[in-house]
């Protein structure tokens, strides 16, 4: 919670051990918690007045309160940025690294998202050219219906055991399991 200590109970709050005096003494001192959204503290934020004509008033608590949980918002919004972006460079890395062939294709078998592992197995120099086939049109063959495929991803979430054949840059076939 927040705590004022005024010019008036400063001595009893210091004396009850609840502040501690760092610094020039002030007239009026204002500490608002910064805490998270689960209530843990992380910080706090303290205005002072070192003036007897300008005293801190209730509504500048509340005020105060407010900004800071907004800044206690931002904070953890920003902490929060920034663990999405590592993740996002752990599972980059681990895609671009990969010793397995991994894609992704849209329904409708536009290549959309190939790692270099594939792009290599396959013959291609990029994926901008292996991106340029369409595996519903050619180069793809399934022992299995597009349908029962979907089904699958439906019903659990992913795909296993299921076999079909790529047709490689030089024309000769590779069989992939999924």
């Amino acid at each position: 919670n927040a705590l004022l200590a005024t010019s008036e109970n400063f001595e009893q709050l210091k004396s009850s051990g609840e502040i501690e005096l760092i610094g020039a003494p002030s007239v009026d001192w204002l500490g608002v918690p910064l805490k998270t959204q689960e209530g843990e503290p992380m910080g706090v934020m303290v205005v002072q007045t070192y003036t007897p004509k300008i005293r801190i008033k209730l509504t500048d608590m509340e005020i105060l309160q407010y900004v800071s949980r907004q800044v206690a918002m931002a904070i953890e919004r920003k902490r929060t940025e920034e663990e999405l972006h590592e993740s996002e460079e752990r599972f980059r890395s681990l895609y671009e690294n990969s010793t397995i062939g991994l894609y992704r294709t849209t329904p409708g078998g536009e290549i959309i998202l190939a790692n270099p592992t594939l792009v290599k197995m396959l013959g291609y120099s990029s994926f901008t050219e292996l991106a340029e086939r369409n595996l519903e049109k050619e180069g793809y063959e399934a022992s299995y219906e597009p349908k029962y495929f979907i089904e699958q991803v439906e019903k659990k979430g992913r795909v296993v055991g299921l076999e079909f054949a790529w047709t490689k840059k030089d024309r000769t076939i590779v069989y992939i399991s999924e």
